[in-house]
């Protein structure tokens, strides 16, 4: 891969080092202070309403994703309809928490589809899987008293 090709896909694996910071620091898929509930719950912690420290990591994860898309869209040719796509999945203060899973597992997935482009260009074929960064959170819903026991041991360090 050129010099060049890789100065135009750096800012999209920007975008998905971003996303992955964000998910993996939320694995248990609640955003606090950034979704309605976190918001409320954040709320209610005083009449100054001081955000938490984890409240106020993630908005400026937040930040730093939407900052990210920024940089890559300004470097890139889109089209309106790709701009609409990408604004529908770039995260808002004004999410819920499964409105924040669902658009970071959209942008990651979608900047993983800009990457397979643009290395497409240069002739290699890669095609990378599609990525749920909350399977561990889909998984714990559904899961039995004792997976849920074994997740929490082996993923959120709950003993």
């Amino acid at each position: 891969v050129s010099s060049h090709d890789k100065s135009r896909i750096a800012p999209a694996l920007a975008v998905l080092n971003s996303v992955d910071e964000l998910a993996n620091m939320n694995l248990e898929g609640e955003f606090t202070g950034i979704g309605i509930a976190g918001r409320a719950k954040e709320w209610i912690k005083g009449i100054f309403n001081v955000k938490s420290p984890e409240a106020t990591t993630n908005q400026q994860n937040i930040d730093a994703i939407n900052l990210k898309v920024q940089q890559w869209a300004s470097g890139a040719s889109l089209t309106e309809q790709q701009t609409k796509q990408v604004n529908k999945l770039t995260p808002t203060n004004g999410d819920s928490d499964r409105q924040v899973r669902t658009k970071l597992n959209g942008l990651y997935n979608f900047m993983l589809n800009q990457t397979e482009s643009e290395l497409l260009t240069e002739g290699i074929n890669v095609q990378f899987p599609t990525v749920n960064l909350f399977e561990i959170y889909d998984l714990y819903k559904d899961a039995s008293p004792e997976q849920k026991k074994i997740i929490d041991e082996t993923y959120f360090n709950k003993r």
